[in-house]
């Protein structure tokens, strides 16, 4: 066998899981990552640079999304906040209707009252 076989060999026997970077056995079954070319690693930092990109540009269209939804959410809010006082003022107006005609009718029954009155004493005569 040669020696990379041996060493493969032993860090399956020993039980360890290989995941991601290459590793190696070391003494008493400690583990040694192995380096990883400067090549490698700018590759892998512009593929992470590309993906930041593409987050940050999905960021900046979803931020116009929801800022263009806000501001038609605050334009629906004045709308129905503006409809809410002229409903209110309806409201108020009727209610103030209603009161003067209760207190006509107060008015005439009491004027109905003192009639009738008249006319009680006057047939008592």
């Amino acid at each position: 066998m040669a020696k990379g076989d041996k060493q493969r060999e032993g860090s399956s026997q020993s039980g360890v899981e290989e995941r991601g970077r290459e590793s190696t056995a070391t003494r008493a079954g400690t583990q040694r990552e192995k380096s990883v070319s400067r090549e490698a690693l700018g590759v892998a930092v512009g593929e992470m640079g590309e993906k930041l990109e593409r987050v940050e540009h999905t960021v900046t269209e979803l931020e116009s999304v929801v800022f263009g939804g806000l501001e038609e959410v605050k334009q629906n809010a004045a709308d129905l906040d503006s409809r809410f006082i002229r409903l209110e003022e309806l409201v108020t107006g009727s209610m103030q209707a209603l009161r003067d005609d209760i207190e006509g009718m107060k008015a005439r029954f009491t004027a109905m009252e003192e009639d009738i009155t008249l006319v009680k004493r006057a047939s008592e005569r």
